[in-house]
């Protein structure tokens, strides 16, 4: 199984079975907290392991949690960085890529938003770190078979997304309402609201990249990214939502950075993230940031 199938079921797991990891799991989760950071170094950048998650839980009780209720699990990764929207989005960028990795393996993750930063690290003994940003809960996930059964219910060839739309995924939504949009309603050409279609996409031969992004986790599954198409550079846009901290709407996007280079890679398109020489006018709305440009 490549890369992008594992995207299309990438998902979050809230619900462990009640036991640790294997040692050798543990040893392997380690190891990859310690990789170098994949986009260079990002100052104060630190992954924590800890190992007690029943203790820890209840201590961030009130500081961290999912929709504000902590969720219990075996295990945790803390995130730290210097303070700083450009840390927050390369730190969700590196720790998106630990968890592709650890779902692989068979381990299920949850990312855990922080309502307050200095009181968690207070509760945890982490006084000297830096800026908290998420935690993530880990362990073997509490269906039998959990990742088993998603990777069976891929359906081959995929299609058409503009066409068939979402076959075989069970989609998440919010108030009933479908929230994983369409890809002509978030990929603009050149200008903000200059729609475009599978065609052209096609034409370009990115069609396929923005079909896996529709599956790309983001806080409370709104998928509030936009793209613009300008020659061979993608423009990142993210909705500003009022009801969350800046922090998360900065990791959701360094986690959308990540599955568009991974997309990219996986159809032979190199390519990488800059921050720089973005403040073009695209006509974008004030409810959005532009977070970065990615060049072929």
């Amino acid at each position: 199984m490549n890369k992008l199938e594992y995207l299309e079921k990438r998902k979050s797991v809230r619900n462990y079975l009640n036991k640790p990891l294997s040692d050798a799991d543990k040893r392997e989760v380690r190891s990859l907290l310690e990789a170098p950071h994949p986009m260079g170094d990002v100052p104060g950048f630190e992954l924590v392991f800890v190992e007690d998650g029943e203790r820890a839980s209840i201590k961030l009780e009130g500081f961290a949690g999912y929709s504000g209720v902590m969720i219990p699990a075996p295990h945790y990764v803390a995130v730290f960085s210097e303070p700083g929207i450009l840390n927050a989005r390369k730190a969700a960028y590196a720790v998106e890529d630990v968890i592709f990795r650890l779902m692989t393996m068979g381990i299920g993750t949850c990312w855990i938003s922080v309502k307050d930063s200095y009181s968690a690290k207070v509760a945890m003994g982490w006084g000297d770190k830096k800026e908290l940003l998420a935690f993530v809960a880990l362990g073997y996930p509490k269906e039998d078979n959990y990742f088993k059964r998603l990777f069976g219910q891929l359906k081959r060839p995929l299609v058409n997304p503009l066409k068939e739309g979402y076959v075989g995924l069970d989609l998440e939504t919010k108030e009933d309402i479908a929230t994983r949009e369409d890809t002509s309603s978030f990929v603009y050409l050149d200008r903000w609201g200059v729609t475009t279609d599978f065609d052209e996409l096609e034409r370009r031969g990115i069609d396929r990249v923005y079909y896996y992004l529709k599956y790309a986790p983001s806080w409370g599954n709104r998928q509030p990214w936009k793209f613009i198409v300008e020659g061979d550079d993608i423009i990142l846009c993210i909705h500003k939502n009022p009801a969350m901290s800046e922090i998360n709407q900065h990791l959701d996007a360094g986690i959308a950075m990540y599955y568009l280079k991974l997309a990219m890679q996986e159809h032979g398109l190199s390519g990488n993230w800059n921050f720089r020489h973005i403040e073009k006018d695209y006509g974008i709305p004030e409810d959005y940031w532009i977070i970065g440009r990615f060049s072929l």
